[in-house]
């Protein structure tokens, strides 16, 4: 598109080869095993990922893919979370995890999100397959209230963030770790690009299938996903 405006694009100093290098040499390092160390503890008490229960007794083969849609206000949820010192990822997670555990009567909750993988500054204008997914687990407490649990919410995730090199496929080996249950959040995803004078009309492909049995998805232009 820039290069249509007569706009030099900028060029990748750091491509996605120099990350994967970067990566496998990481396997060797301490905060690999800092990374595992983090997982372990937060999954210590994961028996079972979390699942909601069907409401009746159709095989679950006969399942159809459906979506429910509900329109908030970012600018309103925008300044809650500035207001508070949380993003809004972190806000909408911990709503879906305390969903979670009152739909599976559970206080220890464990489902699946992802991560724009971009931790590395020098990632941030590189095309590549940075996308990873992570595990999320946390315990419902008693004793905190709305805004502590998402404070607590917003702690975990920024670990685990932190925390990515470790590999979600080990975990899974692990502690077969299941994705019943999957978290997304992603605002901004889409730009609006232009040729010239022409704006580009984005178009999404549905899927007939669902990734998983259940997902919670959160975007500004993306359609509904998951069933």
């Amino acid at each position: 598109a820039k290069l249509y405006s007569n706009i030099e694009p900028e060029k990748e100093f750091f491509t996605y080869i120099d990350y994967v290098k970067e990566e496998r040499k990481n396997i060797t390092k301490d905060s690999f095993q800092t990374a595992e160390n983090f997982f372990n503890e937060m999954l210590k008490t994961c028996k079972n990922t979390s699942k909601l229960k069907p409401d009746n007794d159709f095989p679950e083969e006969q399942g159809q893919l459906n979506s429910l849609e509900k329109n908030v206000n970012i600018d309103i949820i925008g300044k809650f979370c500035k207001d508070y010192s949380f993003t809004p990822a972190s806000l909408f997670l911990a709503a879906a995890l305390y969903t979670t555990s009152r739909f599976t009567g559970e206080d220890d909750v464990f489902i699946s999100t992802i991560f724009n993988g971009r931790n590395d500054l020098r990632l941030q204008n590189t095309i590549g397959m940075f996308v990873k997914t992570l595990p999320f687990g946390c315990q419902i407490s008693k004793d905190k209230n709305c805004l502590g649990f998402i404070k607590q919410v917003s702690k975990i995730l920024q670990y685990a963030t932190y925390n990515d090199i470790f590999p979600y496929s080990e975990i899974v080996e692990k502690y077969n770790y299941k994705t019943n249950i999957m978290f997304e959040c992603q605002l901004g995803v889409i730009e609006n690009i232009k040729l010239g004078e022409y704006e580009v009309e984005n178009k999404f492909l549905n899927i007939e299938k669902t990734k998983v049995k259940f997902g919670t998805h959160f975007a500004n232009t993306l359609p509904a996903t998951f069933a």
